[in-house]
């Protein structure tokens, strides 16, 4: 989903360029009947392509294109106007403008020219040539140095400990300035994958972030618990928000999800004081944990939604470095639902040779080691009152019999978890969709853009589309559309509200492009329709 900004000071123009987009389900349409609205909204969002006249009083198309360059560079731009003169339209292509448009010209021009935007933006979300421009920097030791000096820092550990590593290591951070976490999780990962796999995605998605993020920032980074990763950051000027952190944020998951196919969560922190540092660490730890218990996908949210939905990591107790790697990798398994690889590994791990050690202490270890995991699991999940019901399973966790009876049984719990976990995932997003219905109806007046819905449910906003029309088989803007209009109707039928008071209490700043929707939804206009079903009622 792409955001489109319509910018004209002519009313009937506006509308209709409006009306003229709505319909593409890539696009989240916003408009602004002047310069000076367009950059009211600019500044509380981020905007993907903006098409806007050029001559419009107070700020004009050029003065906004200056704006738009310093808010939100990436964003595309494309000057409508009618008013062909040469040196007025050459000034605008010398100002980089992506394209220009003849009002004259028609719809197919305009739709065209929005378009070629489109296409721009997947082609520079897709490439991959800042990744292989950067294969000696990715192959060099300097990220891993910085990495484990990063985490002395976010562990507590002296300042002397890694301060005086930040100057050999490069490490570009000022101790007496404020700096900001921003966590990134790896929702979904192929546990089939090779581990030189992971780290690849792993690089490949710092690229991403510093891409974005680098002409701004100073940043650094560090991965932690096999698919987390953790940046600490700092302005490189003055005037750097949380606002355009965030919207740019956005950016970097669209990017990681269309060009690498990883759904990537992010948990960005306020601005804090260098010593505040591990703390907030800390508390960010216990946030992704929360996103795992939660099984939330592309989360995008800051840290102070999620303070008080802390969850409790598993304990992990130290064991072999062969037995630990498969139980974890069997906890893995039950969180990304690797059915196949779970089955393998405990087979594997079953099977392992035992050495000169003692069978039954070994098998006693084994079997509180797995069960220990497993507990944790459903305690972490709350799916206890589901499995321990069942007394089969149940006695998997007060008595060891013998390797064969614990496997099968071990084999029929995870059959059960996995089926479970598939119900609580539809069961999700089915309790998720209700939630989004229900405000929709209760504020039908309202923004009730995706950007709007998105911020107002910590969630990103291409996640949130697609997940409404996998649970509802139908488009979000279309269900809006739907229920602005029945409301409408009742309106027109029971109130003597005015045309452009029944607009405005539907959610449409203007009568005349309410009109348009209505009679392209109903076959008539609002008048023609109170006159059929109210004539006692005039507007």
């Amino acid at each position: 989903m792409y955001k489109l900004l319509v910018v004209d000071d002519e009313p009937f123009i506006l509308d209709g360029l409006v009306d003229l987009f709505q319909e593409n389900e890539e696009l989240d349409v916003y408009s602004a009947a002047s310069g000076d609205k367009a950059l009211d909204l600019l500044s509380r969002t981020r905007m993907d392509i903006v098409l806007s006249d050029i001559r419009m009083p107070g700020t004009s198309g050029l003065e906004l294109q200056k704006e738009i360059q310093r808010q939100w560079p990436y964003c595309k731009l494309v000057f409508l106007t009618a008013h062909s003169e040469f040196t007025y339209a050459y000034q605008a292509i010398q100002n980089h403008a992506v394209g220009y448009v003849l009002k004259s010209e028609g719809e197919e021009a305009i739709v065209e020219a929005v378009n070629r935007c489109l296409r721009e933006i997947r082609r520079e979300r897709q490439a991959q040539e800042f990744i292989k421009e950067n294969e000696d920097y990715i192959a060099s030791a300097l990220p891993m140095l910085q990495s484990a000096c990063l985490l002395k820092l976010l562990e507590g550990e002296p300042a002397e400990e890694y301060l005086r590593d930040f100057g050999k290591y490069r490490i570009h951070l000022n101790p007496d300035e404020q700096a900001i976490l921003v966590a990134l999780r790896l929702d979904r990962i192929s546990l089939r994958g090779t581990s030189h796999g992971q780290l690849h995605l792993f690089l490949q998605i710092k690229a991403v972030f510093q891409k974005y993020l680098a002409d701004v920032f100073t940043g650094y980074e560090a991965t932690f618990e096999g698919k987390h990763m953790i940046w600490v950051l700092q302005p490189n000027g003055e005037g750097q928000n949380l606002l355009y952190l965030k919207e740019t944020l956005e950016i970097v998951q669209a990017h990681c999800l269309e060009a690498l196919g990883a759904s990537v969560s992010v948990i960005y922190d306020d601005y804090v004081e260098w010593r505040d540092l591990p703390g907030r660490f800390g508390a960010i730890k216990l946030i992704l944990n929360q996103i795992t218990v939660n099984e939330d996908e592309l989360v995008l949210a800051n840290s102070r939604f999620y303070l008080e939905r802390k969850g409790e990591e598993p304990e992990r107790p130290e064991r072999e470095a062969g037995r630990k790697k498969r139980l974890s990798l069997l906890r893995s398994c039950l969180e990304e639902e690797e059915d196949t690889l779970f089955y393998r590994t405990l087979s594997e791990l079953l099977n392992e040779d035992e050495g000169p050690r003692d069978a039954l202490l070994n098998n006693l270890e084994l079997y509180h080691a797995l069960t220990g995991m497993l507990m944790s699991y459903i305690s972490a999940y709350k799916l206890s009152k589901e499995l321990l019901a069942d007394q089969d399973l149940f006695e998997l966790f007060t008595r060891f019999r013998d390797k064969s009876s614990m496997e099968n049984s071990i084999v029929k719990l995870a059959g059960r978890i996995f089926e479970l976990r598939q119900k609580k995932q539809a069961t999700h997003s089915k309790n998720f969709v209700a939630k989004v219905k229900h405000y929709i109806s209760g504020h039908l007046a309202e923004d009730l853009s995706l950007a709007a819905l998105a911020e107002r449910f910590y969630i990103n906003p291409v996640y949130m589309s697609r997940l409404y029309k996998q649970t509802t088989g139908s488009n979000l803007a279309d269900d809006i559309t739907r229920q602005r209009i029945e409301y409408a109707e009742r309106l027109l039928r029971d109130t003597e509200f005015k045309i452009h008071q029944i607009a405005k209490e539907s959610g449409y700043d203007s009568a005349a492009y309410f009109t348009r929707v209505f009679k392209k939804q109903k076959g008539v206009t609002p008048n023609e329709y109170r006159a059929r079903f109210a004539p006692n009622l005039t507007d």
